[in-house]
């Protein structure tokens, strides 16, 4: 008991005296302005909730003991995302002041990315649940509050992931030496390509679950324009797999599945509970496999190793690869899901032919840029 109290302002030992540390620690929560000072006062009101508890301070006593701590954790929160980011420290003048680490601050890692995120709940978001809570006499955690966040969190994820998949449409056309580009959707836009015309089609298109329709027409598209034994070769994501393979498999010949290794920080695939270290290469035949004019080689692609300058950017080397195991120079290689380029690039720099469409103007402009650079 006595290094509980330690902490807090009074002592106490009965309801009445909870409720009058709850009172005079609320007030003293208005005035700390540092995180070290908020890390101890956080300590304090869970110290005052735990005596609430021991006091059978009663349901209504322990929520307000309850809502205490959850606007300290919050303020702590707030006054760590605060902090400079910077790891060289930040400067007044000529001085540079050292950003204190987590430990100096005597704050452990898991407690500091609970309280920012408690702090990350909009102010009235956050007093809407405890006012809900308190109305329908539920008990106030943390663990509520942080599945709020957790959920507007994946909700901004998810309109950010929408949002960089807005299209701005565009009907352009550009091309040089060894490269064409059209503008627009792959479906409308290579219509103007006569059948059986490309060598191998290498692409990257969309992976969730609303594109499914884009690998169906992909594939459709892909064998009217695939010289017999031509090949498709495209990226997939995993989660929506079966539903690929089904879709290509409508229209062209399964060949084989490629692995390309994903080094560095790893995608969290939360609903398989996972952390992603590869990506698979589908490859599909125009008919039967072309065993004869494919030499032997392994079934992993380099690493993608490229810092990425847009979302959904791939890097060209893995498709290097692919491209350089499955074609010839002079090859017509084809890109329906251009995208900023990278595949082009790569296939120019190859001395193949290069032939691909992009449905978004920003990134048609981009793609074009990148190509005529190498023109130069």
């Amino acid at each position: 008991m006595n290094a509980l109290c330690d902490w807090l302002p009074v002592t106490p030992e009965l309801p009445v005296e909870v409720m009058a540390a709850i009172e005079r620690a609320r007030a003293e929560l208005q005035r700390v302005e540092d995180p070290r000072e908020a890390a101890v006062f956080v300590a304090q009101t869970e110290a005052i909730r735990y005596l609430a508890e021991k006091a059978h301070a009663g349901h209504e006593v322990q929520n307000q003991a309850a809502e205490l701590a959850l606007r300290a954790k919050r303020r702590a929160g707030e006054l760590l995302v605060s902090l400079p980011k910077n790891l060289g420290g930040r400067g007044t003048g000529n001085t540079v002041l050292p950003v204190p680490r987590l430990d100096e601050l005597g704050i452990g890692k898991i407690d500091s990315s609970r309280w920012q995120a408690v702090a990350s709940v909009p102010e009235d978001r956050f007093e809407q649940h405890l006012a809900e809570q308190q109305t329908a006499g539920r008990e106030l955690t943390t663990a509520g509050v942080l599945a709020i966040a957790k959920h507007l969190s994946a909700q901004a994820a998810r309109k950010s992931e929408l949002n960089a998949r807005l299209i701005e449409p565009t009907n352009d056309y550009a091309e040089g030496p060894g490269w064409r580009l059209f503008g627009g959707h792959f479906q409308e836009r290579l219509g103007v390509l006569p059948d059986e015309c490309i060598d191998a089609i290498v692409t990257d298109p969309p992976y969730n679950a609303d594109a499914l329709a884009l690998w169906g027409d992909l594939a459709k598209h892909a064998a009217r324009l695939l010289k017999p034994q031509g090949l498709l070769i495209a990226l997939s994501g995993q989660l929506w797999l079966p539903d690929v393979l089904y879709k290509l498999s409508e229209y062209l010949h399964y060949g084989w599945l490629y692995c390309q290794p994903l080094p560095g920080q790893h995608s969290r695939i939360l609903p398989r509970h996972l952390f992603q270290t590869w990506k698979p290469w589908l490859v599909f035949s125009n008919g039967p496999w072309p065993s004869g004019s494919v030499e032997w080689h392994e079934d992993t692609t380099p690493s993608s190793v490229m810092q990425k300058s847009y979302r959904w950017q791939q890097d060209g080397v893995p498709a290097t690869y692919l491209i350089e195991v499955f074609t010839q120079p002079g090859d017509v290689i084809c890109d329906p899901f251009v995208g900023i380029g990278s595949h082009g690039e790569a296939v120019v720099g190859l001395d193949r032919e290069f032939i691909g469409c992009e449905a978004d103007s920003g990134r048609f402009a981009i793609a074009v840029d990148r190509l005529r650079s190498r023109d130069a």
